[in-house]
C-alpha cells in the first residue's frame, strides 16, 4: 500500500471514528430525553393544532367576509372577524420594534423562526418514515448511512418544494403579521378634527398606492 492509499484509508478511519461518536451523542441526548416524549408529543402536537387552525379560521373568515369574493381571491379588505391565535401572538410580539436596542426586538423573529424549524423537521421526519413511494410502490428508502444518491436528490427537492408551499400559506397563517404587522395609518375625522389611528390593510394600501399615482 503506498503512502497515499495509506493517508486516505487513515482518513475514512478518523471520518468514520467521528460519525460514530456523533451518533453516540445524539443517543445520549434521546435517552435523556426519554421522560419527557410525552410531554414533547404532547407540546409538538399543540404547535401543529394551532397551525392548522389558524389557517382554517382564516380561510372561513375570508370566505363570508370578503366583499369582493371570488374576483379578488378572497381577499379581505378589514380586519379579520374571527380570532387567530398564532397571527395575534406574532403580532403582540412585534410590538416592540420601535425599540431597537431592545431584547424584545427579536421575539417575534425567534417564535417565527420556531416555527419554520418545527415545520422543517415534520416534513423531513415524514419523508424518512414513509420513504419515497409513488402510487404506494416503494422507490427508495430513508436510512441512516444507507441511502441511495438518487433518494437523497429527491428529498432534497422535496423539503425545497414543500417549504415553499408553505411559505405560500403564510398569508393564511398570519395575514395581518405578514402584511402589515402592527403598523397603523392616520386618519383624520372631518367633523372633530381629530386625529384616529387604524390598522393597516391591504385595501387602504392599494388606495394610497392609487392616489400617490
Amino acid at each position: 500500500m503506498t503512502s497515499k492509499q495509506l493517508k486516505i484509508t487513515n482518513k475514512i478511519q478518523s471520518d468514520e471514528r467521528k460519525k460514530r461518536s456523533l451518533w453516540k451523542f445524539i443517543s445520549w441526548i434521546l435517552k435523556m430525553l426519554t421522560p419527557f416524549r410525552v410531554a414533547i408529543g404532547i407540546f409538538c402536537l399543540k404547535i401543529s393544532l394551532l397551525i392548522v387552525y389558524s389557517m382554517l379560521i382564516t380561510n372561513i373568515d375570508r370566505l363570508f367576509n370578503s366583499e369582493c369574493g371570488y374576483k379578488c381571491g378572497y381577499l379581505l379588505e378589514k380586519s379579520p372577524s374571527f380570532f387567530n391565535p398564532l397571527d395575534w401572538t406574532l403580532k403582540m410580539l412585534s410590538n416592540h420594534h420601535e425599540n431597537f436596542y431592545s431584547v424584545q426586538l427579536f421575539l417575534d423573529t425567534t417564535f417565527f423562526a420556531i416555527i419554520l424549524l418545527y415545520t422543517f423537521i415534520c416534513i423531513l421526519y415524514g419523508i424518512v418514515k414513509i420513504g419515497i413511494n409513488f402510487f404506494s410502490f416503494e422507490i427508495f428508502r430513508i436510512r441512516r448511512r444507507d441511502t441511495m444518491p438518487q433518494a437523497l436528490s429527491i428529498v432534497s427537492i422535496l423539503m425545497i418544494l414543500m417549504m415553499f408551499a408553505f411559505s405560500m400559506q403564510l398569508m393564511s397563517i398570519a395575514p395581518m403579521y405578514v402584511t402589515f404587522g402592527d403598523q397603523k395609518h392616520q386618519i383624520i375625522d372631518t367633523e372633530t378634527v381629530d386625529k384616529k389611528y387604524e390598522a393597516c390593510t391591504l385595501k387602504q394600501s392599494t388606495m394610497n398606492h392609487e392616489f400617490t399615482n
